[in-house]
């Protein structure tokens, strides 16, 4: 799938439609004059990172999927703008199905993605004693509630076992670790 780096390069015309595998890094929702919800997201990848506006019609049907760390397909349709990078206006989003065929990924690193806190917290005790109790090859990136995004040291990377989703899961609830691999 393109790249962000490809969209903001102007590899793609004025509104042509492009599906982008993406993580969503900061989201923020506004009331419109008509009083419905629309958003506007910042989505990343490994590349570069680019704004997509989020209609109301298209923001009601996939609100339930836009949190912050989802990692997703977009499609959408690239917006020129005069005076501003480029930036895209979504017209669907989709999560990848858990055995899908892995080539769009190639953009978002194969790892364990935590959403925590903060580093500074309790809760990232916790997670760093499960981590270290399973060290294996896969990498981990812990994403803080600000959006800030860290790879964490190697002695916290971990080998794929489902007893420490679990348990991770269990301190961070479900819809903050995600494993891609």
């Amino acid at each position: 799938s393109p790249s962000i780096s490809q969209v903001l390069a102007g590899s793609f015309e004025d509104n042509s439609r492009i599906t982008t595998l993406c993580m969503i890094s900061g989201i923020k929702t506004k009331l419109t004059k008509s009083d419905t919800l629309m958003s506007y997201l910042n989505v990343e990848d490994m590349s570069g990172s680019i704004s997509v506006t989020v209609f109301p019609k298209i923001y009601n049907e996939y609100r339930y999927l836009l949190k912050e760390g989802a990692i997703l397909l977009v499609s959408a349709r690239v917006q020129e703008r005069e005076d501003k990078p480029y930036e895209l206006l979504a017209e669907s989003f989709s999560v990848l199905p858990q055995n899908a065929d892995k080539t769009p990924a190639k953009s978002i690193k194969k790892g364990l993605y935590l959403r925590v806190p903060s580093v500074n917290s309790s809760k990232f005790n916790e997670v760093k004693a499960v981590l270290s109790n399973h060290p294996g090859q896969i990498p981990v990136y812990i994403i803080e509630e600000g959006g800030k995004r860290l790879l964490a040291p190697k002695e916290l990377w971990v080998r794929s076992d489902n007893e420490i989703l679990q348990k991770l899961c269990k301190i961070l609830s479900e819809n903050n670790v995600k494993l891609v691999d």
